[in-house]
C-alpha cells in the first residue's frame, strides 16, 4: 500500500531503488530542488515510502514470526524501522511538501495528499520547523 492515494505507474520501473541488505530511496528524486512538480514529488515520495515501508513490514513480521530463514534478524528490524523513521523525517520532504502547497495550482486530490505528507512529516520532526 502506497503512502497515500496515488496511480503509481510507474512503480514497477522504479523497483530498482532497492539493493541487497538494505533499502536505498531515491533521495535525488524526493528531495527539494527547483521545478519540482507535485505530480513528480507525490509519485517520488510514494515509491520510495513503499519500498522502506515493505522492507520493514517483511522484517518485522519475519522477526515476530521466529522464521527460520537468515533473512530475518533483530538487527535488520532495526535497521529497516531507522531508514523508514530517517525517511519520514526528512526536512527536505517537509520544506518541499510545503513549497508545493504554496505555489498553488494543485488539483484537489495533490493538495490533499500534500497536506497528508505534511501531517505526516511534520510528526516525525522534532523542533520549531515541524510547527512552522
Amino acid at each position: 500500500m502506497a503512502f497515500a492515494s496515488r496511480p503509481l505507474r510507474r512503480l514497477t520501473q522504479q523497483r530498482s531503488i532497492l539493493s541487497r541488505g538494505g533499502v536505498q530511496a531515491p533521495l535525488s528524486s524526493v528531495s527539494a530542488s527547483a521545478g519540482t512538480s507535485a505530480p513528480a514529488f507525490i509519485d517520488s515520495v510514494n515509491v520510495a515510502y513503499e519500498s522502506l515501508h515493505r522492507h520493514f513490514e517483511e522484517q518485522f513480521w519475519g522477526t515476530k514470526m521466529a522464521l527460520s530463514s537468515g533473512a530475518y534478524s533483530t538487527a535488520a528490524l532495526t535497521s529497516t524501522k531507522a531508514e523508514l523513521e530517517t525517511f519520514l523525517a526528512s526536512k527536505e520532504r517537509l520544506a518541499t511538501t510545503r513549497a508545493l502547497l504554496a505555489e498553488g495550482n494543485l488539483t484537489e486530490k495533490e493538495k490533499t495528499t500534500l497536506q497528508i505528507f505534511e501531517r505526516t512529516f511534520g510528526c516525525y520532526i522534532m523542533g520549531e520547523e515541524a510547527f512552522s
